[in-house]
């Protein structure tokens, strides 16, 4: 396929920004109960979490995993199905869209760890192998973000599954690979450079011997985070489906 589209990354920014501002009320509104439980239920996990026993905490983190797809689906069908409007989220499709979120998420995790990987060994053997002078435990860091940067660039060029799959649209990840070639980096920029300041600034703000109350606050501050950075990824969907609907 020849792509002649080219997404614009900083517009798409620009109006993430402005629409999370726009349609806070709309969102809060919407997400703000799923929210709070969420909340609740991942802190009793983690907090009993060692006296369930094994078996138990799989079944309550996969349980986990159903919600927080269930969260991110209505965030994404609240810019691409409703227009920012509140909609009948308890179709029983939900469900559905949630387990099938939850796997593409494994699949990703699964393709990306492994290229992260392949790419960490091969660029430290060939430090090793090349270089046997150098101090090899001065360089692993910049290795494994050198990795690390590769596997986000996977990432952002798999990522468009997740709001296709939120509209029930049947794609794969070689679907997305194929469709964002020539706009890698733009994704990239999207994906993972535009989450990484709003993280970089709650990351900042996280400080030991911090109250349950400072943890519950930035615990949400990072769900509210999380929908902006959908906000921009389905934005960048709809570009692509707008493109290719033509």
């Amino acid at each position: 396929m020849t792509l002649e589209f080219k997404l614009q990354a900083w517009p798409i920014v620009l109006n993430t920004l402005k629409i999370a501002w726009i349609t806070k009320k709309a969102f809060f509104n919407v997400i703000s109960l799923p929210t709070f439980i969420l909340l609740v239920y991942s802190a009793l996990i983690f907090k009993y979490a060692n006296n369930i026993g094994f078996p138990l905490a799989l079944l309550s983190m996969g349980v986990l995993g159903i919600g927080l797809s269930w969260l991110a689906i209505i965030c994404h069908r609240l810019v691409l199905v409703s227009d920012f409007k509140v909609y009948n989220n308890f179709d029983f499709r939900m469900g559905v869209r949630s387990a099938k979120f939850l796997g593409m998420l494994f699949q990703v995790f699964i393709v990306v760890s492994l290229v992260e990987a392949i790419v960490f060994m091969s660029t430290l053997f060939m430090f090793n192998r090349n270089l046997p002078s150098i101090g090899l435990e001065d360089v692993k860091f910049w290795i494994k973000l050198f990795s690390h940067v590769v596997g986000g660039y996977i990432t952002a060029r798999l990522s468009l599954v997740f709001p296709a799959i939120a509209i029930d649209k049947k794609v794969s990840l070689k679907w997305s690979w194929v469709i964002t070639r020539g706009n890698g980096f733009n994704m990239f920029a999207i994906v993972c450079l535009f989450p990484l300041f709003f993280n970089f600034i709650i990351t900042m703000l996280w400080r030991e011997n911090a109250t349950d109350i400072e943890n519950a606050v930035l615990s949400i501050a990072m769900f509210f985070v999380t929908a902006i950075e959908v906000i921009a990824l389905s934005l960048a969907f709809k570009e692509f489906e707008s493109f290719y609907s033509q």
